[in-house]
């Protein structure tokens, strides 16, 4: 039976990982966990205190409150199979998971989820690049998928999660670059879909080279107002060539 920690509130205003552990807690299960991420951002609806926690990995215990409190959940978070960390975001259609491209244990696991879209989260300093085996779920706010009640059962279902019995098409990202709203402003960009292609004339004014189609994610997301939107771009990686080779 896999032992999972399920982490809410790693940035304190984003409701869905602070409802499924608030309910988690009520069940009492024996091989479920829950970790509130940002006690005080909690406490306050803020994303964050001092500076982003999700930026802060692996923490410093002597730092900014974030920081210190990352050198906490490292520690809290050793030992467990699965670590599956909830965020949330105002951008339609944003539907994905993060995940570290060492946590090959659980590169199965966004298709045992039902979330097909996969970004390798190694590009900054996130839980997912320190913490083996955590997945980070990202579901946007008007998202069918934004169900309480249906990512308890998916927790539940966790103890029956076997990487050797999944199979399935997923398609892996990495991040490229972030938009700042200042380069939105200043270069008035379209208003993109998650996911959807950029046309490559909107990227020419940025300080990026690539022959290769971006892709946009979190635009215009409200829990991030100084940033307009990140750019990723689709990758071959071992998680996707494993799980394709099954699926054929």
């Amino acid at each position: 039976m896999n032992k999972v920690l399920v982490i809410g509130g790693l940035h304190g205003n984003e409701p869905l990982g602070l409802e499924v552990c608030a309910k988690l807690e009520k069940l009492n299960l024996p091989q479920v966990d829950v970790l509130y991420g940002n006690p005080e951002a909690i406490n306050q609806n803020r994303r964050y205190i001092d500076e982003d926690l999700n930026r802060c990995f692996p923490g410093d215990a002597s730092g900014s409150l974030e920081q210190s409190r990352a050198a906490e959940i490292m520690k809290q978070a050793a030992g467990y199979d699965i670590v599956i960390d909830f965020h949330n975001t105002h951008c339609p259609n944003n539907d994905c998971t993060f995940i570290g491209s060492q946590s090959k244990s659980i590169s199965q696991l966004p298709v045992f989820l039902g979330l097909n879209r996969v970004v390798l989260a190694d590009a900054y300093d996130s839980i997912n690049k320190y913490v083996n085996g955590c997945l980070s779920v990202e579901i946007s706010l008007s998202s069918p998928k934004f169900s309480v009640d249906g990512w308890v059962e998916k927790v539940i279902s966790l103890k029956e999660f076997e990487p050797k019995k999944q199979c399935g098409q997923i398609q892996v990202y990495e991040f490229v670059y972030r938009i700042t709203r200042e380069e939105q402003e200043k270069y008035n960009f379209p208003r993109w879909r998650a996911f959807g292609e950029v046309p490559p004339k909107d990227s020419e004014p940025l300080p990026i080279k690539t022959d290769e189609p971006l892709y946009a994610i979190f635009v215009d997301d409200a829990y991030t107002p100084y940033n307009y939107a990140a750019l990723i771009r689709k990758v071959d990686s071992p998680f996707k060539n494993r799980l394709n080779r099954q699926a054929k």
